[in-house]
């Protein structure tokens, strides 16, 4: 018995010293660089713009983008825009800007029980970015206009009002920019 107690001593003590030894040859090997000057420009990127949007809210000016998703009769092509739009404004929220393409949304995050339909959007779906927050989202196919007409296309939409059109027999989604309009104080 005393014996096995020497044998448990001696190899406590043993690994005490190699996890001493291995600590203080880590702290003397390897220095952590957090690049504070990097992390402090992002968060003062991020501070004013909430400092902006705080002001506008104090003088009664609220970012808004008015909604009007009266159908226009192809409501399962209704309902996938929509769910493209709601995944939009996640992306938007999680990464601060809007996606270039479609296939960005696979960087969020799907429950495993809609990653079926999520994924047949990210196949079938577009984005056609406009402005920095106004796009046209469409999930039948339809082929956009050349560049040179777009702002034809554009000018046929209420620049406004977020709301579903038909063209050509294709269903768009048109999201305009988000306005800022003064609201009533108390």
């Amino acid at each position: 018995m005393r014996k096995l107690t020497k044998i448990v001593m001696v190899a406590s003590v043993t690994m005490v010293c190699a996890y001493l030894g291995l600590s203080y040859y880590v702290q003397k090997t390897f220095k952590l660089r957090i690049s504070v000057p990097a992390i402090t420009e992002k968060g003062r990127v991020i501070g004013d713009e909430a400092k902006k949007l705080g002001d506008e809210v104090r003088h009664g000016h609220v970012p808004r983008r008015p909604l009007d998703h009266k159908s226009v009769g192809f409501p399962r092509q209704e309902a996938r825009l929509l769910q493209l739009q709601n995944s939009i404004t996640l992306f938007s929220a999680s990464y601060g800007h809007l996606p270039t393409d479609v296939g960005q949304l696979s960087s969020l995050s799907v429950p495993p029980a809609d990653k079926r339909s999520f994924d047949s959007l990210i196949k079938d779906c577009q984005i056609l970015g406009l402005e920095p927050d106004s796009y046209i989202l469409n999930c039948d196919g339809w082929t956009p206009p050349p560049a040179s007409q777009i702002t034809e296309l554009v000018q046929t939409f209420d620049g406004e009002i977020e709301r579903f059109y038909v063209r050509e027999g294709h269903v768009l989604l048109f999201v305009p920019p988000s306005t800022s309009r003064r609201v009533a104080g108390p």
